[in-house]
């Protein structure tokens, strides 16, 4: 007697702030993306919206951020074999701390007063993020994918999604998988294409993890579970924004050693709104 193959399970999740326009656009589409991948997944779904009141970041707390970010930025370049000579890398480094410095200091163009306000913001997005981990790791679910509410579907989108998943669904469960689905920087800006690593389908597979942002992306479960270990090892890293927090985490994936698979759709799969000018960026609006 023929066994029945168990389906894989997906969980979609969306992560906004309540911003009718934008729930109007996406929730249909998304509505549409369970029917189409239920005929070969068992799909299942979530928001995440609710958040405290916002505080915005006292200058000490921007500060050390700002100062996160600027090793973080050494680290991913090292992480994307970018080389550049030790003189080069510690000036631009003592330049950027100056230039950190001097711009809270002096407050120049009130950028400390607007600061304020968007960094408490980026850490209430990463926070949503870390929560969606958590949902999906309780929902006992193969794959997740997270949308944000800025992402834009295309005429081609669902296919796109169902080849990401049917690829997601292949992998040992020892591969950790992070594939791009929306995009929003450009390319050269990334300096990432000397990563690739082969390209089929419209997909372009990477020797290494890469993020470009997070507006939409497919992660596996064993990727969110090591996630969620460093998290919880390294609770410091909640304070990055999510893009920048995912690019450590996959820095320290590497020195971990665990096997990897990553791709990134050329188009891709999705638009960033914020990016295409669709919507205004959050920073702004918010």
């Amino acid at each position: 007697m023929a066994q029945i193959q168990k389906k894989q399970s997906v969980l979609i999740i969306l992560i906004h702030n309540n911003d009718i326009e934008r729930n109007n656009k996406i929730r249909p589409n998304l509505a549409k993306l369970k029917e189409a991948l239920s005929n070969e997944f068992i799909v299942k779904t979530a928001e995440i919206s609710s958040q405290l009141k916002l505080v915005p970041h006292s200058m000490l707390m921007l500060l050390r951020r700002d100062l996160t970010n600027l090793s973080l930025a050494y680290q991913w370049s090292r992480y994307r074999l970018i080389k550049i000579t030790a003189i080069i890398r510690y000036l631009k480094q003592i330049i950027s701390l100056l230039a950190t410095l001097y711009k809270y200091l002096l407050n120049v163009h009130n950028i400390f007063t607007r600061r304020q306000k968007s960094s408490a913001i980026e850490i209430c997005v990463t926070d949503k993020h870390i929560r969606g981990w958590d949902i999906f790791l309780e929902s006992n679910c193969e794959t997740l994918l997270m949308f944000e509410d800025d992402a834009i579907f295309k005429s081609n989108t669902f296919s796109k999604l169902l080849y990401a998943l049917s690829e997601a669904h292949k992998l040992a469960s020892d591969t950790l998988l992070y594939a791009d689905l929306a995009g929003g920087c450009a390319l050269e800006e990334l300096e990432i294409s000397h990563l690739k690593k082969a390209k089929k389908y419209g997909v372009t597979i990477y020797s290494k993890p890469v993020t470009n942002t997070a507006c939409a992306y497919l992660l596996n479960r064993s990727i969110v579970e090591e996630f969620k270990d460093l998290i919880i090892n390294y609770p410091n890293y909640r304070l990055i924004a999510v893009d920048w927090m995912i690019n450590k985490l996959l820095i320290e994936i590497e020195r971990r050693n665990k096997k990897t698979l990553c791709f990134h759709f050329e188009p891709t799969a999705l638009n960033h709104g914020s990016a295409t000018g669709d919507y205004p960026p959050w920073k702004r609006k918010a």
